[in-house]
Order: structure tokens, then sequence, then C-alpha cells
């Protein structure tokens, strides 16, 4: 599957607001943030959240030391996993039956499946590659977003995708490609 089963899903988002609102509080990043299951928050000022996170992942062990008492040690697994986020530039360079390949800029190739959505049907609208800045994080055996990946407006063309194809198809022919972190 190229995205995360239901059940996955909301349990990533359950854990990912979950960090997100201790950042924020231990943080002061946004005082207005605040998570009801009523309303939308915005976007925006959770990529502030996360952005303080992820510069602060030991923020992650703090959670889990105070707050974390409650949770399985399934969801304190994948929590702590999270500390192996990568941030970056990221081209999405092809769509695959079990999630999407990504390459990053020092040149490793990523399989990263949806959270709820596939790559795919988010980025119906645009044919690869479609350059992506964005937080890949560990979710168990397999790779997704946090989220948060926001496209760069700008179009390839044919010696640019080639070389990505290239890149693409030699670490599948060296089994190269990293399906988990």
């Amino acid at each position: 599957m190229n995205r995360l089963n239901e059940e996955d899903s909301i349990l990533f988002y359950k854990l990912f607001f979950l960090i997100i609102d201790y950042v924020n509080y231990k943080k002061d990043v946004d005082p207005s943030l605040i998570f009801r299951p009523d309303q939308t928050a915005d976007v925006n000022k959770i990529i502030k959240v996360a952005d303080v996170l992820w510069e602060n992942p030991v923020m992650i062990d703090r959670f889990l030391r105070t707050e974390g008492k409650d949770l399985t040690s399934r969801e304190k697994k994948i929590l702590k996993s999270w500390k192996k986020r990568i941030r970056g530039s990221f081209i999405l360079e092809r769509h695959l039956k079990n999630g999407s390949i990504f390459l990053s800029e020092d040149n490793k190739v990523y399989e990263v499946k949806g959270i709820v959505s596939t790559w795919d049907e988010m980025f119906s609208y645009r044919k690869p590659p479609i350059w992506l800045e964005g937080t890949l994080i560990p979710f168990e055996d397999c790779i997704i977003s946090d989220g948060l990946v926001f496209e760069r407006p700008i179009y390839f063309r044919g010696g640019a995708k080639q070389m990505m194809k290239n890149n693409y198809m030699n670490a599948k022919k060296n089994g190269e490609i990293i399906t988990a972190l």
C-alpha cells in the first residue's frame, strides 16, 4: 500500500498533535494555537511549531519523560523514531505501488508513503518530477512526511528529468532505495 492504513493515519495525527502541542507550550511558539476536535488549526502556526520541534528533537525525549506515561510502548517507539527525521528539499520523481520516490539533495533515494492520501492523489494536478520542501520521518517500517510538505513552482526539462530517472534506476538496480529510517 502506498499510504498508511486508516488506523495508522489516525495514530500518526494523534501523536503528531500531542508533540506539537507540547512543543508549542514549552517553547511558547504561538499561544494562540490551540487544538480542538471541532476546529481546524492554522497550518502556518503548526509549521512554526514543527520547525522548532525538528530543530530540537530532544523535545521528544522530554515529552516522553513528562507527558508520555499514558502512551503505549508502540506509541512511544514511534515518537522516539521521529528523532531520525530528514529535512530539506526533495524531488518527487515518480509514483510506485508501495509509495512515491523522493530524491534527496545528497542523491539518496527514498520510498515515501502518504499518510491519508497517496502522493499521487495529493499531486494529481501535476506530473512528477516535483520539487518539494519538507521533513521525512519514520513510521514503524516505512517512511512518511510530517504532513507539512510544500511544492516549489519549478518545472524540469528533459535533461534534468533524465538525470533524476537515472538516479532512481541506479538506486533500484543496486538495491539502494531507502524504505525505512
